[in-house]
């Protein structure tokens, strides 16, 4: 796990955010954040978001990808970050203050089970932390966990368990979510 701060300019970051909050971006309800069938949140609640998908490898390409790809200023970001540069699903995320959930964490998950990095770019300041996980059988034990701040970029290991939470004490959660590779990503590999 690696947190690097202010990789991009002050300027950059604050476009992004306002790009992200702007009203500009449609936004698609998600009823949780793991993607997971409830039998598998392992006694976690979970709670809804929104999301855009900015890219995917199966085709689906966003309108707004470019202009949030620039924003981030992509290959000097690879080049910084030392990530590999192929690109297996952005998406933009934006969570809601939701006080009955207080700050429990989501259900842990795996966004794809292949080996990846995940790349978090916080756009905003904000609390609801991101947690990664330990896992042995149905148990998971905090491993990190690492606070939203605008500007801020999390690179792990695409196969730990990791969730988010609901903020308290600002409205809202706005971060880019990449899963990304170091070859071109094939989805229908044998």
């Amino acid at each position: 796990m690696f947190v690097y701060d202010d990789v991009l300019s002050v300027e950059r970051q604050i476009e992004l955010e306002a790009l992200l909050s702007s009203g500009n971006i449609p936004w698609h309800y998600a009823p949780d954040t793991s993607g997971l069938p409830e039998d598998m949140w392992y006694g976690f609640k979970e709670a809804p978001q929104f999301t855009h998908l900015l890219m995917h490898v199966n085709g689906q390409r966003s309108p707004m990808l470019d202009e949030v790809m620039t924003l981030l200023e992509w290959d000097k970001t690879v080049e910084k970050l030392n990530i590999p540069p192929f690109i297996i699903r952005a998406k933009a995320n934006l969570q809601l203050r939701l006080h009955p959930l207080k700050t429990e964490p989501h259900p842990p998950h795996i966004d794809n089970p292949d080996p990846h990095l995940d790349v978090i770019y916080y756009a905003s300041d904000s609390d609801g932390p991101t947690i990664l996980w330990d896992r042995d059988g149905d148990q998971f034990t905090r491993k990190a966990e690492i606070e939203p701040k605008r500007g801020r970029f999390l690179v792990f290991d695409g196969r730990t368990y990791h969730s988010s939470s609901a903020p308290q004490n600002t409205m809202t959660r706005y971060v880019l979510n990449f899963n990304i590779a170091d070859h071109e990503y094939d989805e229908n590999k044998e």
